[in-house]
């Protein structure tokens, strides 16, 4: 029998926002929005969108799915480790 994997630890929420925040700045740059024009596209401030990316803010559901649409990517691509 193969030995098994160490699980990692679990992110924590704090973790898990960092990340997020920096994938949504990642992918908002490559498509050059700025803080405002995005917060705009999904209905949302500039001071949102620079909290989310910091970190500071957790997006509700409908704003995951909507930052997905507008950025062009999937929705796990904002959650991969």
């Amino acid at each position: 029998m193969a030995p098994r994997a160490k699980s990692s630890k679990p992110l924590t929420l704090t973790q898990a926002s960092l990340n997020l925040g920096l994938r949504v700045r990642a992918a908002r740059r490559r498509h050059g929005f700025t803080q405002e024009r995005l917060g705009e596209r999904l209905g949302l401030s500039s001071n949102f969108i620079a909290h989310l990316e910091r970190g500071s803010r957790q997006p509700s559901l409908h704003t995951i799915v909507g930052l997905a649409r507008v950025l062009g990517v999937s929705i796990s691509s904002l959650f991969r480790a």
